[in-house]
């Protein structure tokens, strides 16, 4: 009995003291620090185009340095450098275009162009100690470079190219790709079990809203694992947008699971893994007739960072 007497009160300890263990949650970024952030996501769609089933795979990865220049009150600028890109795009297994820029000779493939173009690109991002990113700069004197690294004659030419990249390298996708870097974070001390929620709309291809709920697992010295659970929708309307001339309307839902590990110091993420699940379909209207594409999206999201 005296032993079993032990064993509870032992155990009452460590739920106790787990329980009341907190970290305030929120940047401490040293001026003058450089990182080197690793964005990798990999996807996969499955559609079914009139009845064809295509099978398509994504691979995307992005290696920025980062430098934290400067701090005022309580925001901070932080400047990213795409040092290199990674893209390769498979269509029913076969290859369409296989980009590396550590290992790559000779002409960059055209579907890889604008990717290539990124290399040695600046912006910097004005972001609070609570993750809220307060502006994005840099972005059209960023694209203006990409451009001319493209070989185009007119002023015409250079407008609408511009133009184009802008749809996907603009300002607000540019903040839709860094805040998942920054909006985990409460800005306030949490304890272990706690939840905290946040909600952003992603502008890409289409608009979709993620709802995710964080809880914090752990706090293992300077690691802080923290739990995300998300679910994503494009709504009961769905969301419209154009592509090469036709209008298209993607309804889907979706979830995204995961965990990230953060540096209890610093305030950033030094490991996370994410995955994602979407169904729905696109809605195509062309000649007064509209075909209903189905579609399933997975996705795996992986980030690290570390100290240079």
């Amino acid at each position: 009995m005296k032993l079993k007497g032990f064993l509870t009160i032992t155990l009452a300890l460590i739920v106790i003291s787990t329980i009341g263990q907190t970290v305030n949650l929120s940047l401490k970024l040293p001026v003058g620090n450089k990182y080197q952030v690793v964005t990798a996501t990999e996807q996969t769609i499955q559609q079914d185009v009139m009845g064809q089933k295509q099978n398509v795979y994504q691979y995307h990865e992005i290696i920025n340095t980062m430098v934290v220049d400067g701090k005022t009150d309580d925001q901070y600028t932080v400047e990213y450098e795409y040092a290199d890109v990674v893209y390769k795009q498979l269509l029913d297994q076969r290859e369409i275009v296989a980009y590396n820029s550590k290992t790559h000779e000779g002409p960059v493939p055209a579907e890889a162009k604008s990717w290539a173009n990124l290399l040695n690109k600046k912006f910097n991002i004005i972001v609070k100690d609570n993750g809220d990113i307060i502006d994005v700069n840099g972005i059209d004197d960023m694209l203006s470079k990409m451009v001319d690294e493209y070989e185009v004659n007119t002023d015409q030419d250079r407008k609408d190219l511009k133009e184009r990249l802008e749809k996907q390298f603009g300002k607000q996708n540019i903040k839709d790709m860094v805040e998942p870097m920054y909006d985990y974070l409460p800005g306030k001390s949490v304890n272990v079990g706690d939840s905290w929620k946040e909600s952003r709309t992603i502008k890409s291809t289409f608009e979709f809203t993620l709802n995710s709920t964080y809880t914090l697992k752990s706090i293992e010295g300077d690691k802080v694992t923290v739990e995300i659970n998300s679910e994503l929708s494009t709504g009961e309307n769905g969301s419209s947008f154009y592509q090469g001339g036709n209008q298209m309307t993607a309804q889907v839902d979706g979830t995204q699971n995961g965990t990230m590990i953060i540096d209890r110091e610093t305030g950033l993420i030094m490991e996370a893994n994410m995955e994602q699940d979407m169904t729905g379909e696109m809605v195509l209207e062309q000649a007064e007739q509209s075909f209903s594409i189905p579609m399933q999206l997975e996705t795996s999201i992986a980030i690290t960072t570390a100290e240079l």
